[in-house]
């Protein structure tokens, strides 16, 4: 973490990465279609790089006051305790989108979105954040995020809805109906192990590079 030390392309790295995840989730609302979907941003999917977008515009706007303020040299990131959550958030989009949701051919906001944006939210976390700015708790804090979306859903499920699979849930494995209480419920607690492990990976990396660098300094 923290590989590159300059916070110009740290800008310019972000500034690519906001426009891309604009584009994507522009063509997947059907907004360059000239027609908005009004269940976009019910999928986790969406929401998730709806975050990435929006925490990609504050951090520019932060990286853009400390370059004024305090020069190009040295790694900086926005709140890196919220940034560690939207790195888990987009990286989960990823594995269960390519394991689990992928069929036959992939749309080019469909790569967008479940590639493109979670590899650059990734290589920046990597590349530009310093380290030893997370907390052994915080992947404990991040997993109130797809409990949050879970019972969203839920709420949603009760609704008028319908979804482009045709019932009112957004993916297979959340509809208690067609499944069972049982087996959904077993999904939704892996899908939360799964969470917070990827959680404590990135807590865990974070300690190890923090442990690098005090000794290679002493």
């Amino acid at each position: 973490m923290g590989i590159v030390q300059n916070r110009k392309a740290s800008l310019i790295f972000k500034i690519i990465s906001v426009f891309i995840c604009a584009a994507g989730l522009a063509s997947a609302s059907g907004i360059l279609q000239g027609h908005y979907r009004q269940v976009t941003f019910f999928y986790y999917t969406n929401l998730s790089n709806l975050f990435c977008l929006l925490y990609w515009i504050a951090a520019v706007l932060f990286c853009v006051k400390a370059i004024h303020r305090d020069g190009v040299q040295g790694a900086l990131c926005f709140v890196p305790r919220i940034k560690g959550a939207v790195v888990v958030m987009i990286t989960i989009t990823m594995i269960i989108f390519w394991l689990f949701l992928a069929t036959g051919g992939a749309s080019i906001d469909s790569i967008v979105r479940h590639l493109l944006v979670p590899i650059l939210m990734i290589l920046d976390w990597i590349l530009f954040d310093p380290i030893g700015k997370l907390r052994k708790t915080d992947p404990f804090v991040w997993l109130l995020i797809p409990v949050a979306y879970y019972l969203f859903i839920m709420f949603v499920a009760q609704t008028d809805v319908i979804f482009y699979n045709g019932t009112s849930f957004p993916y297979f494995f959340l509809n208690y109906i067609q499944m069972g209480w049982g087996k959904a419920v077993a999904v939704v607690f892996f899908l939360g192990l799964g969470f917070m492990l990827l959680g404590f990976l990135m807590v865990g990396l974070n300690f190890i590079f923090e442990k690098k660098m005090i000794s290679k300094n002493k």
